[in-house]
């Protein structure tokens, strides 16, 4: 049995989700509009929060909280892993438009870095070429870990999207290859979570989705729309109930011109340098 919580986009609230996946109710709600959650195994969550923000929060559902965490770059998502029986925490944070960093706090809550994320090596199918790839040019910034060591990483809030899979994620980094296990042209994957096994995330409406990377089978898990309406966008967390482990997904930034732009001004926005990216896209 897993616990699972989330919040809806733009909002400090966040909820729980009842063992019979029936409802959901609200446990507290953070001082600042939350970002990026991750359960801690004291019952707390660790936060990252709306607006570049470079810092880790730890929120107890008391309603106290406090910095737990400052790092020099910005932090797009936070999650905790059991490694060697002892809490780890890791983050994304972002390099350049291209590339993020997966690190991880050591004991003494000194940033290691993990996992080099490259925007190039994350390819996607082009819907409107088929039979070729192409990447977005900015990284994965959601992850979760399973059981099994493997590590994936996805793109939210971007149509097309996947979501790869990297073997070989042990305590010390990551020595696998990258491979795309899902992808989907109808809709973006956010809030990317593991429960030990399956994934979690959300779509573009107020569904949960349940995801098998061995069967690749996707299925409905959880209804959110009495919580919020549909098109709202949030993040969740997973917790096995047998495990101190909390695997744990954030939800990055809404690139609100991906809703409105067509898909071929997008690939062409793509292509352009920045000094043609600040003149617009030409038709």
């Amino acid at each position: 049995m897993s616990r699972f919580a989330f919040h809806r986009y733009n909002a400090k609230e966040i909820y729980e989700i009842n063992s019979g996946l029936t409802a959901a109710s609200e446990i507290c709600a953070a001082e600042k509009t939350i970002l990026s959650l991750a359960h801690s195994s004291d019952g707390a969550f660790y936060i990252v929060d709306r607006g570049g923000s470079k810092t880790i929060w730890k929120h107890y559902i008391s309603g106290v909280e406090s910095s737990f965490y400052q790092h020099p770059l910005v932090i797009r998502c936070v999650r905790t892993r059991n490694v060697n029986n002892q809490e780890r925490v890791y983050f994304i944070a972002l390099r350049d438009g291209s590339s993020a960093d997966l690190c991880y706090l050591d004991s003494s809550k000194t940033a290691i870095s993990y996992y080099l994320i490259d925007s190039k090596n994350f390819l996607i199918p082009d819907p409107c070429s088929p039979g070729s790839e192409f990447h977005w040019g900015q990284p994965p910034t959601q992850f979760a870990f399973d059981s099994h060591d493997n590590l994936y990483l996805t793109l939210d809030n971007t149509t097309p999207s996947g979501i790869w899979k990297i073997p070989g994620a042990g305590p010390a980094g990551v020595t696998g290859t990258i491979s795309r296990i899902y992808s989907t042209t109808t809709g973006s994957i956010n809030g990317l979570c593991c429960d030990g096994s399956k994934l979690y995330f959300h779509g573009d409406d107020a569904m949960i989705y349940s995801f098998d990377p061995v069967t690749h089978e996707v299925k409905p898990f959880f209804d959110t729309v009495a919580i919020a309406t549909s098109h709202s966008m949030w993040d969740s967390a997973c917790k096995p109930e047998t495990s101190s482990s909390a695997l744990m997904s954030p939800l990055d930034w809404i690139r609100s011109w991906q809703w409105f732009w067509p898909w071929a001004a997008v690939k062409k926005w793509i292509s352009m340098d920045k000094g043609q990216r600040s003149k617009g896209v030409e038709e």
